[in-house]
């Protein structure tokens, strides 16, 4: 084992042993605050809670969130926690493996031991026999303790299992819309970024679709917010259905959506731009209580394409004019670059 992997696992375990001390949820939030203040890596984070500690107050779960909001974040909680968790689940594994080694090979000795124990009599072997006895003893306490000592270490794997569970839907959580189900701005600007950096190093072609649906406050007015949500999840579900592989549908603020297409043309994107705009004039929306069937609804987009060195400010400011020309020019309309041109 390296040294790196030593510090990694010693600061692990004193992470996991600050929560179980004090009692406190093994969730992602406080393993990121306790594995920050052991490894030093964030002198404000330790210097407040040492604070706490001398000062004897109680370090409990408001205190771990109000540590966690000022001091680390999502993103660090991200970098930390994926990292550390990841690592100390092959540590804990190798352990394991190594342990159930011990135990067969420990196993396997106790067996030949019993063996030339059973085979020895008469007087001169009397000392032998005592002395194998001995050996024996002391191997069978070693495999007890080895059993153990693996219990323990199962029970810390699943521990390391369920922090990575808890922290994949801390992650999903903070990246989607809670009422689409679709990405949502913020996790869109960073997958923007991320796409561009994608396009530049491999020379593909990098579109933005922006869609609005059109008269949405006059719909939202007339039907009421929950008919207006019901029009929001429709127009989501058509956008996540076609988007595919490495595209990304999100919800941009309001009724605004975004799809992200990477390695897709001018042309290509506008084809699936008019596919979603036709699939959202045939839907039709009917109050459940009534079955009265309410007004079409109809979605207006703006198609861009990223140029190389230019900002995604620029590349999104693109996609949003192109998508005022199909509002100006009639609304259920596409309207690309081009037209703005």
């Amino acid at each position: 084992m390296t040294f790196d992997a030593v510090t990694f696992d010693e600061t692990a375990k004193a992470a996991l042993g600050s929560i179980k001390d004090r009692g406190l949820a093994a969730t992602p939030e406080n393993y990121a605050v306790w594995y920050e203040y052991h490894s030093g890596e964030n002198p404000n984070l330790t210097r407040a809670v040492d604070i706490s500690i001398s000062s004897n107050r109680d370090i409990d779960e408001a205190l771990m969130g109000d540590l966690y909001g000022q001091f680390i974040g999502y993103e660090k909680q991200t970098e930390v926690v994926t990292d550390a968790s990841a690592k100390l689940e092959l540590v804990v594994d190798n352990v394991i493996d190594r342990m159930r080694t011990a135990n067969d090979d420990a196993g396997q000795f106790g067996s030949a031991l019993e063996e030339f124990s059973d085979g020895l009599g008469g007087e001169e072997e009397v000392e032998v026999h005592s002395l194998v006895s001995t050996i024996l003893s002391e191997t069978r306490k070693i495999e007890a303790q080895n059993n153990r000592l693996q219990d323990e270490l199962d029970s810390y794997s699943n521990e390391v299992s369920k922090l990575r569970e808890d922290l994949e839907f801390v992650r999903r959580e903070a990246r989607t819309d809670a009422l689409t189900g679709l990405a949502n701005r913020k996790y869109l600007d960073t997958f923007i970024g991320m796409a561009i950096r994608d396009a530049v190093e491999s020379g593909e072609s990098l579109t933005l679709l922006m869609a609005d649906v059109d008269h949405f406050k006059n719909f939202n007015d007339t039907y009421g917010h929950q008919l207006g949500d019901q029009v929001l999840k429709v127009v989501a579900n058509i956008l996540a259905e076609n988007s595919k592989g490495r595209d990304l549908a999100a919800r941009y603020g309001g009724e605004e959506f975004c799809l992200v297409l990477p390695d897709t043309s001018l042309e290509n994107a506008i084809i699936v731009a008019n596919k979603m705009r036709e699939r959202v004039a045939t839907k039709k929306i009917v109050k459940k209580k009534t079955g009265e069937e309410l007004r079409q609804i109809t979605m207006s987009l703006g198609v861009s394409v990223f140029q190389y060195g230019e900002p995604a400010s620029e590349f999104l400011g693109r996609a949003d004019e192109a998508l005022y020309w199909a509002k100006q020019n009639g609304r259920n309309l596409v309207g690309s670059e081009k037209d703005i041109d």
